[in-house]
């Protein structure tokens, strides 16, 4: 109890998604403190991470060279509350060493526009000399050309109006694989998906973050 009031500064990771062998790993924590943070550290396997602050917390990047085995790696946060409370929280994060699915394009969930012939393409990693890639967009594998680490196909004609699905694979020469679907719209939907925040607290009572920043977040949604 501090000035009356239960003080337990407490960190939250949220959901720690699998880090992959060879990329950059991001993590984003918030630190539950009624009288606010005075200083705060982060580290990843013994190594300090140099943490970024934000609104509604704080992140650091593992970098990809520090992933190098498959395995579970420890990552710590320190600090200490306004009032000389101190506080730890620590994770593991699982680590694999897989191919991996970076980015995809049409992005899941856009629009084309006018554009009837999209490039369709994605981007992977670690996935060793010679992966066999396959792409298929809805029912029919089609061929593409693989550049570096990325892998693309133009349709040959106007593709009719509509949703289409993608489904991506790649195979290391061990078998490994990385398998990734998304959807997007060619032409423009008759119909659109909104986003609410249904519910939301800030510090103003139990929850984290300034009510100006919740109101900077509503007011920067797409």
């Amino acid at each position: 109890v501090t000035d009356g009031v239960v003080n337990i500064p407490t960190v939250n990771f949220g959901t720690l998604p699998d880090a992959y062998v060879g990329q950059d790993y991001t993590v984003s924590f918030t630190v539950d403190s009624v009288f606010g943070v005075q200083e705060i550290s982060a580290a990843y396997g013994g190594t300090a991470a140099q943490l970024t602050a934000a609104d509604n917390g704080w992140s650091f990047t593992i970098p990809g060279t520090a992933l190098t085995a498959e395995g579970e790696l420890a990552i710590t946060v320190s600090g200490a509350d306004t009032k000389e409370v101190s506080f730890t929280g620590s994770a593991k994060i699982t680590v694999k060493d897989e191919p991996y699915i970076l980015e995809v394009f049409p992005a899941a969930g856009t629009q084309t526009g006018d554009d009837k012939q999209p490039e369709i393409s994605f981007t992977f990693g670690n996935a060793g000399e010679n992966p066999t890639i396959t792409l298929k967009v809805g029912d029919e594998t089609v061929p593409h050309t693989v550049e570096g680490n990325r892998a693309s196909y133009t349709p040959a004609a106007a593709m009719a109006d509509g949703r289409v699905t993608v489904t991506a694979t790649v195979t290391r020469a061990d078998n490994q694989s990385a398998t990734k679907s998304w959807t997007f719209t060619i032409g423009t939907a008759e119909y659109q998906l909104y986003f609410g925040q249904l519910h939301s607290h800030t510090t103003y009572s139990d929850g984290s973050g300034s009510l100006e920043s919740a109101l900077d977040y509503v007011a920067n949604l797409p």
